[in-house]
């Protein structure tokens, strides 16, 4: 049996082929059967399984077997074969003289059997140029194109045509030369190549189109299903690849064309429902809550169910354009609201104006204690003041507290001003009846340069207030002095509390002033003898565990002040 040998294929899987021109993708087993040249001649071959096992086969019968067949004795071969034989070894001898070309028998021609198979009885050129004209000859005959890989001249070819064996262990120089086949053909080839794709792409298409079963959505599994029994499909020598992608090609046309039927369909059906809507919301007066609009003019209405185009479109679709066209009539309505306002505020502050110099015109009458009852029927009857009532902003009351509370701050501060100089003038008050000053108060400030400019009336409020000042801080301190009293004997009440508070039985009040008069308490409250008198005997009527009687408000936890601070607040 000839030796193996290992090559590579164009995707670089290694195979193996052998003299005879057998190739096989699995390393084989070297076994030493081989066969008589009679067992060859008539057709028997020696193969070898997967798992190493010998078996016999006949080419020409089909017959395959474990054991080694055997012959008959064989007579002589007919003279008239052997002169055949020898006139076709005649007939070959010249091609061995041509000018550049050698060629060897791959089997003894000497011997007598040998194989007249035409893949084995090959020629090895041995001049690389003529081996290269007969395998870039063999491509053309064969009709090999960019479709073809290596791997398939390698499964057809060496088996079909003995010009593939012409260079015999160099598989990658075939390689090689098939590619500069690939790269060198004519541009009436390369043309040829893709007229036929494109027509193929043509008919499969007009096929394609015929069919009423494949959608834009149909996947190639279920279409290959279809369409396996269709002569373009079945019969055609295109590959799979380029009719997959032909179909991709009619189905992405088929999307795109229902996409585009779909959005005009949809445009169509939201312009009628556009108009639909806006027939039945025509303006702001017969605004509809959805809740409405749907139960009366949508899925169950007649004229809406007739419309077919409604059918593309879903509930949010509906809900969007009802809300669009409710806030565009709001929108509408508060923009109307905006001018109306805009118009309204100018005359609002017209008449504000109006109304202020109607108070301006009333000043004298208007004082920091002025009423609005007092003023109100002075200006009652006034159209500058009719014409404010109902307009937004400040009331016309408010524009008079306004200017009241004006007067007033202005009267406090030139009531600070007075008092100061009341001060510094060593003013001395009534205590007994500040009221009695109000004389001396006006003569002292009217001759004050800031005061000689203000009417009557504004003094006499400057005058009335000094004295309300005056007669307030004489209660805080009267309030103070009491404040300060009633402290004074709770402190003494106390002070009887921790003295007594474990006797039985209380002395008099002579034995008891002689215990407690050398005590703090005692001695503030020594002009007041009689007060401290009524407290001891109040605490020996009520007891040492009686509270003292402390009305009012429980004690302050502020730290107590001497009689002789004074606050300024």
């Amino acid at each position: 049996m000839s030796e193996w040998k290992e090559a590579q294929d164009a995707t670089g899987r290694v195979y193996y082929y052998n003299s005879k021109g057998e190739t096989t993708w699995s390393k084989p087993k070297e076994t030493p059967v081989e066969l008589e040249p009679r067992l060859e001649e008539c057709g028997w071959k020696v193969a070898t399984t997967e798992d190493g096992s010998v078996y016999y086969y006949n080419r020409e019968t089909g017959e395959s077997r474990w054991e080694k067949p055997e012959l008959e004795p064989a007579d002589e071969a007919p003279r008239e074969e052997d002169e055949r034989t020898q006139q076709e070894e005649k007939n070959e001898e010249p091609a061995a003289d041509e000018p550049g070309v050698r060629i060897e028998l791959l089997l003894n021609s000497n011997q007598k059997y040998h194989n007249q198979s035409r893949v084995l009885n090959v020629t090895v050129e041995k001049d690389m140029q003529a081996a290269e004209r007969l395998f870039l000859q063999m491509l053309k005959d064969h009709q090999v194109d960019s479709t073809w890989s290596f791997n398939r001249i390698i499964s057809e070819l060496s088996c079909q045509d003995p010009r593939y064996w012409c260079v015999d262990d160099d598989p990658l120089w075939k390689q090689t030369t098939f590619e500069k086949y690939l790269t060198t053909r004519t541009e009436d080839q390369l043309l040829k190549e893709h007229t036929a794709v494109s027509k193929f792409k043509d008919a499969f298409l007009a096929m394609l189109r015929e069919r009423n079963d494949i959608h834009y959505y149909t996947r190639w599994p279920t279409v290959r299903r279809l369409i396996a029994n269709e002569p373009i499909y079945k019969h055609s020598v295109m590959s799979e690849k380029v009719k997959r992608e032909t179909f991709q090609e009619y189905v992405s046309q088929l999307a795109e064309e229902h996409k585009k039927n779909y959005n005009k369909t949809r445009t169509a059906a939201l312009e009628e429902l556009r108009q639909y809507l806006r027939s039945i919301i025509t303006d702001r007066n017969s605004l509809l809550t959805w809740a409405e609009l749907e139960k009366q003019y949508l899925f169950t209405n007649a004229r809406f169910v007739a419309n077919k185009h409604f059918e593309t479109l879903e509930k949010v679709d509906i809900l969007r354009e009802y809300i669009e066209i409710v806030t565009k009539i709001i929108s509408d309505y508060d923009a109307e609201i905006d001018v109306l306002s805009r118009a309204n505020y100018t005359k609002d502050r017209i008449a504000r104006d109006a109304f202020k110099e109607l108070l301006r015109e009333h000043k004298a009458s208007i004082r920091y204690n002025t009423s609005w009852n007092s003023i109100y029927q002075l200006i009652k009857n006034d159209p500058r003041f009719l014409n404010t009532l109902g307009r937004s902003g400040s009331s016309a009351l408010d524009l008079f507290l306004d200017q009241v509370e004006e007067h007033r701050l202005t009267i406090s501060a030139h009531r600070s001003v007075a008092q100061q100089i009341l001060i510094d003038e060593n003013f001395q008050w009534n205590d007994e009846q500040p009221p009695a000053d109000r004389e001396k108060i006006l003569a002292i400030i009217r001759e004050k340069d800031r005061f000689k400019n203000m009417d009557s009336n504004d003094l006499d409020l400057i005058a009335e207030e000094l004295i309300k000042t005056r007669q307030k801080k004489l209660q805080d301190d009267q309030l103070r002095l009491a404040q300060l009293k009633e402290q004074r004997k709770q402190y003494f009440a106390l002070l009887l509390l921790r003295v007594f508070r474990q006797r039985d039985a209380m002395p008099a009040w002579e034995e008891a002033r002689e215990r407690i008069k050398h005590y703090p308490e005692f001695q503030t409250m020594a002009a007041e003898e009689s007060v401290m008198q009524e407290v001891y005997e109040q605490f020996c009527r009520e007891g040492p565990a009686l509270p003292l009687n402390t009305a009012g408000l429980p004690p302050s936890r502020k730290r107590p002040l001497a009689s002789t601070v004074e606050l300024d607040y």
